[in-house]
């Protein structure tokens, strides 16, 4: 079976000021925001010791996310051996050539489905 990636909504118009009463957003962070979510692909950013920094997107196909203490290491919340080994793979070989690395066509399961993605490890530069 295979799925396709849903649609998913974030609409934010206000957040709250520290006397109680909504105040609108700057229109620029609002439009930023909305770029992000509907242009940006799923993305997670991690740092050297493959701790999450930052996740854009749903991620709930690649990562296994458990009750209690956080866990930020992103070996450990794989859904399984071979995504795992795919993005130690990725990260080494864009260590080692210094250049993006892309694996298309990647096939793993999860939750009983066959998913299908496209995977790049690309270094951001400072």
């Amino acid at each position: 079976m295979v799925r396709s990636v849903p649609i998913i909504f974030h609409i934010h118009f206000y957040k709250e000021s520290i006397y109680g009463t909504p105040q609108r957003a700057l229109p620029e962070t609002l439009f930023n925001k909305h770029i992000a979510e509907e242009l940006s692909p799923t993305c997670i950013y991690i740092d050297r010791s493959f701790n999450i920094l930052f996740i854009n997107g749903n991620v709930n196909d690649y990562l296994k996310i458990g009750r209690g203490q956080l866990q930020q290491d992103l070996l450990k919340m794989m859904v399984n051996e071979k995504m795992n080994a795919m993005v130690r793979n990725g990260v080494r070989r864009l260590k080692e050539e210094r250049k993006t690395i892309v694996f298309k066509g990647v096939t793993f399961e999860n939750n009983n489905q066959t998913i299908y993605v496209d995977i790049q490890f690309s270094s951001v530069k400072n």
